[in-house]
């Protein structure tokens, strides 16, 4: 596979958090940029901090944050794509949280916005170097909110992904980042689209691209959002989204090779079903041997 676009993520991929990129890793993307390949970063950072990391890469591809839903070239500063939440989703998600009485925080126009400012929100915007404002979020839903992160114990959060995922269905996509953190973006705005917006941009075919990324915790990473559609067997069922385990490298169109091994684990212990091209239909249970 002749490989034209790597997109690394962040925290726990080129970099263990509060640490600094290692030795080997900048090494590495050093021969990478001396080479044809792009290197892309594509990350859940708020734009500030990810900044900090492209010029430490020393890089000069279009940065991908807020799990997708901008990207920038931070050259200078100008926006290339914003895929904000609508006003409609913006403000079902606030209300929910308000039932919840979860706080949260918005991101919009490179700054964050809370409707109460507290010493942890304080600390937080000073950490990513970003402005913290007080104001109304349900007001402030109809400038078109990048997205909306909640924050509150793990056990709360996760309780509430499940909710949010089962009460909004597809007008957003609902992602854990941390444990104590749950995101709220429009649904076109993953990581996954972003890339395949650089891919047009820079005409790299997709099957060329290598996306790397790990995260810490069961259930925590990235997210593969199944749409409900008439006729598939999972279509209206409890389980909407699958969570690819931790140290996890996707490579698409792989190419195994004879005696490799490849095994389906959904972290959860849960079987899936799938709809196969020719019209039937197989489960494949946890740790089932695919390859």
């Amino acid at each position: 596979m002749n490989i034209k676009l790597i997109a690394l993520d962040v925290d726990g991929t080129i970099r263990e958090t509060g640490k600094p990129i290692s030795k080997r890793t900048m090494e590495a993307v050093n021969l990478l940029k001396n080479s044809d390949i792009t290197i892309a970063i594509a990350t859940g950072r708020m734009a500030p901090s990810a900044i900090n990391v492209w010029n430490e890469l020393g890089i000069n591809s279009p940065l991908i944050c807020h799990q997708g839903a901008l990207i920038l070239d931070p050259s200078t500063k100008k926006i290339l794509k914003h895929t904000p939440l609508s006003y409609d989703s913006a403000i079902q998600a606030l209300e929910i949280l308000e039932d919840w009485g979860i706080d949260c925080m918005a991101n919009y126009d490179g700054n964050v916005y809370v409707n109460k400012k507290s010493d942890w929100f304080e600390s937080y915007c000073e950490r990513n170097n970003v402005n913290l404002i007080e104001s109304s979020l349900k007001l402030l839903a109809q400038k078109n909110l990048t997205r909306i992160v909640a924050i509150s114990a793990e056990h709360k959060i996760k309780s509430l992904q499940k909710f949010l995922v089962q009460t909004m269905g597809d007008s957003a996509y609902v992602t854990r980042s941390l444990p104590h953190f749950c995101e709220i973006l429009d649904p076109y705005a993953g990581k996954e689209s972003a890339l395949q917006w650089i891919c047009d941009q820079n005409q790299i075919n997709p099957n060329e691209t290598v996306a790397l990324g790990t995260a810490s915790g069961v259930g925590i990473g990235t997210t593969i959002q199944f749409y409900s559609q008439p006729g598939y067997p999972n279509a209206g069922a409890g389980v909407t989204q699958v969570f690819i385990p931790t140290k996890t490298i996707w490579i698409k169109n792989h190419k195994l090779a004879t005696n490799d091994k490849l095994t389906y684990s959904p972290n959860r212990g849960a079987g899936l079903d799938v709809q196969n091209t020719g019209g039937g239909i197989s489960t494949l249970t946890d740790g089932q041997t695919l390859y």
